[in-house]
């Protein structure tokens, strides 16, 4: 099932990458008869024939674009009512970009840009990415949104890192900024910001000492807390909210 999948996934992410490549005959051929050995055997679906040649942008900058470490790791992911487990995944959080990469036969590796339109959800490093179109429709937020809590409201994070234009002495060829994150409450068709744990207090009104001392006997730090603390905490304030 395994080999079934890889081989799967080349055909249906490499169609683009071979327009990429045709300077390159051999690797060329290759890429062909895979495709039609692929086509032939297992078939194909339009819907996942969506993947692009990763370029990386900066790649000698200070620091990386994506989402938690530079580390090739195991995701789900979701694509047109079908589960994918892949073990070669990073997101790309400073362009919004989903890379998975592929091994040819000829043991050739290439990465592979996702096309979000396709994603429905993906779960990689303890979070649940949903796009953000089906939280924000009016796409004041983009590109994709870790769901943290889901009950009386909803409750969501957007992870962002930004490339950094100063080149130094110590950083010269410019440097990755740190992971900005932005929390976001969803209740009653409208979303708040919560940049704080008084933003935080002040939705749950009148429950604040509450929600506080909760905080402190858990050693929940809003700034700092895990996925896991603020879905617990979240947890908390919905059964609070509900009496």
């Amino acid at each position: 099932m395994i080999r079934l999948f890889k081989i799967f996934f080349v055909f249906l992410f490499f169609l683009p990458l071979v327009s990429l490549t045709q300077e390159k005959t051999d690797e060329k051929a290759l890429l062909q008869s895979l495709l039609q050995y692929t086509s032939k055997v297992y078939g194909s679906d339009e819907a996942l024939i969506n993947g692009f040649a990763y370029i990386p942008a900066n790649v000698n900058a200070h620091g990386n674009p994506f989402f938690q470490n530079d580390i090739f790791s195991h995701a789900s992911l979701s694509i047109s009512d079908k589960i994918f487990e892949v073990e070669s995944f990073k997101y790309d959080i400073a362009n919004d970009k989903l890379i998975l990469l592929v091994t040819l036969k000829s043991g050739a590796k290439f990465p592979i840009q996702l096309n979000n339109e396709f994603i429905q959800q993906f779960d990689f490093n303890q979070g649940i990415f949903y796009p953000a179109s089906k939280f924000f429709p009016a796409h004041e937020v983009k590109g994709f949104v870790d769901l943290v809590y889901s009950g009386s409201f909803i409750f969501v994070t957007k992870y962002k890192k930004e490339f950094v234009k100063m080149y130094t002495k110590v950083d010269p060829f410019g440097k990755y900024s740190e992971t900005q994150i932005n929390h976001y409450l969803l209740r009653d068709g409208s979303a708040k910001r919560i940049k704080s744990k008084k933003n935080l207090l002040d939705s749950f009104a009148p429950f604040q000492k509450d929600i506080s001392r909760y905080m402190k006997s858990n050693k929940i730090k809003f700034r700092k807390a895990t996925h896991q603390q603020l879905a617990q905490l979240l947890s908390y304030c919905d059964e609070l909210s509900k009496k």
